[in-house]
């Protein structure tokens, strides 16, 4: 309403941007979601975890904090992994966390939201695709739809998208936090 919108009216991009701005706020910038296809989800689930691939608990803090202490703070800050969310799993290189995914289920809906991050020295290797892959599976279990956000600006990411079998579906915008 801030905004000046009227109930029901549409605007291209560049109107609904400048409502936004009148309105004293700002988006965020857009994001691709990505999920399965209902002919992939079958396929997923019939896959093993590697190894090396398992749940991540309290335990794990130390190794976690080692992982995002390898990371860049904007890669961090982007992917929003975390190890005590509602799931998070690792892929481990002896004992380090070299990649690791979490999830939450969005409140009031059936789809649980992954981030991902993994350590730079450890990148390219399919590690990310992996562990991707193996909380989605979680994901399924539990009864909730993967979903995967990444800016469109993170290639590597969307990259990690495609390659976990996951398809671009949408793009998607929201108000800044700190507007």
């Amino acid at each position: 309403a801030r905004a000046g919108l009227v109930d029901g009216a549409r605007l291209d991009d560049d109107a609904l941007v400048e409502a936004v701005a009148r309105a004293g706020a700002r988006l965020n910038g857009p994001d691709h979601l990505f999920g399965f296809d209902d002919d992939h989800l079958p396929r997923l689930m019939g896959e093993d975890d590697a190894a090396s691939i398992r749940r991540l608990g309290p335990a794990d803090a130390d190794r976690f904090a080692r992982l995002t202490g390898a990371c860049s703070p904007s890669e961090v800050d982007e992917a929003y992994v975390e190890v005590d969310r509602w799931a998070a799993f690792g892929l481990f290189d002896g004992d380090e966390i070299v990649s690791a995914a979490s999830a939450y289920p969005w409140r009031d809906s059936v789809v649980a939201d992954i981030g991902i991050l993994t350590r730079p020295d450890h990148r390219g290797r399919g590690h990310a695709r992996a562990v991707v892959r193996a909380i989605s599976r979680h994901i399924v279990d539990e009864g909730y739809q993967p979903l995967y956000r990444c800016q469109v600006n993170n290639l590597a990411s969307a990259a990690t998208a495609r390659r976990s079998a996951m398809t671009r579906f949408a793009l998607w915008d929201v108000i800044a936090d700190d507007a």
